[in-house]
């Protein structure tokens, strides 16, 4: 592991960029991430018998006509304007005796809640520069590199969080807990992970990278749990469904491009990684968390009648929250001060007190950001889909892709698809994940020689 992140410090800088949005602070990420664009610029992958200097000619070159860069530099410069344009709060006027949420500072432009504005700006650097750098500066062992270095920072995380709720820490508690309040759930994250780590397993066995593979099957066994333990049932079967597809693909590509019945000695460290994520996250649960988790698997009900009616009052009020300024929305953070002055008696009646989002990040995006802002957010998955598939046909018929091909493709679907029940991909966390699996996915089809 030490060898392969001293040979590919871009792709191990990379995945920590990745994962920072979900254990270190908005100015850690802001700070790691114009790091990585120094190390970008520095140390690129060379192809073939490349010189250094020409490398970075190349990938200056790529940038200059990717529209993606410059997609995602408009992107990142919008969620500096929606930092700087605050003021999104409640306010009480005296004189009409009543409550009303304050806009922000200049209404015409996109807007944000004075806690809100920099932990997006911060995640939105961190996206840019994953995006960007995955695309261009990874050469093919340096993409596999990055898949298992970012697995097992995650599955790092990941147990350093089961090993604190078993000792009652009060965040991993409070993480554990699966509150509807706030339906953000790290366990997401730990779900695309997961589907990298799976790959990331094939890699070592298609790399040779032997002595990598304990870290490989501690990036399936550690996300593996987390994502058993901290996302409640019907997030695991978005992420649970993407995982086994990578495994099947991986399987069938083993069997027939690598010799030595390799594919039956990848099957038993998945097999082995998987039962020692069960057993952690046994350890960590209680006999009630973990028959909470268990139960709509034993009755197939993974959406019970409280949770639709709750979602249901949530999404008509996001709806009207929505109408009420429909081109750009609230703001940033605005959900849960504009809920109060829309929710009816028959609302209050299902929805908690605190609740901050609805179950349904569709609806937190019109509410939020409104047209203008889902528009925004359309166009570079719109583009980073189409070169995907442009790849995606120009490489099948050259040759059968690898599994690094498929594993942007598997958790963009299965985070687009969480969407419908919480809002965690709008989280940095996510969103970087996601975007950079994809960027690297991208990459990975065959090409011409």
């Amino acid at each position: 592991m030490q060898k392969l992140i001293g040979k590919y410090g871009l792709a191990a800088h990379l995945a920590l960029v990745v994962v920072a949005p979900l254990f270190f602070t908005p100015a850690v990420v802001l700070w790691l991430s114009l790091l990585a664009v120094v190390w970008f610029f520095m140390e690129p992958s060379r192809v073939g018998f490349e010189q250094l200097h020409d490398a970075r000619r190349r990938i200056v070159s790529s940038l200059w006509r990717d529209p993606v860069f410059w997609v995602f530099l408009a992107l990142t410069i919008i969620a500096a304007v929606r930092f700087v344009n605050s003021g999104v709060s409640l306010v009480y006027n005296p004189e009409a005796t009543s409550w009303a949420v304050s806009p922000p500072k200049f209404q015409f432009l996109p807007g944000s809640a004075e806690s809100v504005g920099y932990p997006f700006f911060t995640g939105m650097v961190a996206v840019f520069v994953s995006v960007v750098c995955c695309r261009h500066a990874l050469g093919r062992s340096a993409r596999f590199a990055y898949f298992l270095v970012a697995s097992f920072l995650s599955a790092a995380g990941a147990g350093a969080m089961l090993l604190l709720l078993h000792l009652g820490n009060a965040w991993a508690v409070d993480a554990a807990r699966l509150s509807l309040e706030n339906p953000v759930f790290l366990g997401s994250v730990f779900g695309v992970h997961l589907v990298g780590g799976i790959a990331a397993l094939f890699f070592t066995f298609d790399r040779q990278w032997y002595r990598a593979m304990p870290f490989a099957m501690i990036s399936i066994c550690g996300n593996a749990a987390g994502l058993f333990v901290f996302a409640p049932p019907i997030i695991h079967c978005f992420f649970g469904a993407a995982a086994i597809l990578m495994f099947l693909y991986a399987f069938v590509y083993a069997r027939r491009r690598i010799p030595s019945h390799a594919e039956f000695k990848y099957m038993v460290l998945f097999g082995l990684s998987v039962t020692l994520a069960g057993l952690a996250a046994v350890g960590a649960l209680s006999d009630s968390a973990l028959q909470l988790r268990l139960a709509p698997y034993q009755t197939g009900n993974f959406l019970d009648d409280d949770f639709m009616v709750l979602r249901n009052a949530l999404s008509s009020i996001s709806a009207e929250i929505w109408k009420s300024n429909p081109w750009f929305g609230g703001g940033l953070g605005s959900f849960k001060m504009e809920m109060g002055f829309f929710a009816t008696k028959d609302h209050w009646a299902v929805i908690p007190a605190l609740q901050s989002a609805p179950l349904n990040g569709y609806w937190m995006l019109l509410a939020e950001r409104g047209i203008v802002g889902v528009f925004l957010l359309a166009v570079p998955v719109l583009l980073l889909a189409g070169f995907y598939f442009k790849s995606l046909v120009r490489g099948v018929v050259r040759s059968l892709p690898s599994p690094a091909a498929w594993t942007g493709f598997l958790t963009c679907v299965a985070a687009i698809g969480s969407m419908l029940f919480s809002v965690t991909l709008l989280s940095p966390g996510l969103a970087a994940a996601v975007a950079a699996y994809l960027a690297v996915s991208i990459n990975a089809f065959p090409k011409e020689k």
